[in-house]
C-alpha cells in the first residue's frame, strides 16, 4: 500500500487461468478474478477502446520484454 492507494489487478478470466497467471508471471498485488465483469463495469473499464489497449505504450513494453528474450503470450 503507497499512501492511501491500494493496487489490485482484475481480470474476467476463470480462476484457473488466473492462478496460472499468477504463479507464471509472479504478480505481487491481489488478482480480483471478475467473470460476471461487474467490478469492469461499475469502474467503466469495458469503454476502452483499441488504442487505449493495443497503443504505443502497450507495443513498447512487448518488444521490451522480446529484447530480454521473453516472449509474449
Amino acid at each position: 500500500m503507497a499512501g492511501n492507494c491500494r493496487v489490485v489487478a482484475v481480470t474476467f478470466e476463470a480462476v484457473l487461468p488466473a492462478r496460472r497467471y499468477v504463479e507464471e508471471t509472479g504478480l505481487i498485488w491481489p488478482l480480483l478474478v471478475d467473470e460476471t465483469r461487474e467490478v469492469y463495469r461499475a469502474y467503466s473499464m469495458l469503454e476502452a477502446g483499441f488504442w487505449d489497449i493495443w497503443g504505443l505504450a502497450t507495443w513498447k513494453a512487448y518488444l521490451k520484454e522480446m529484447r530480454r528474450g521473453n516472449l509474449p503470450r
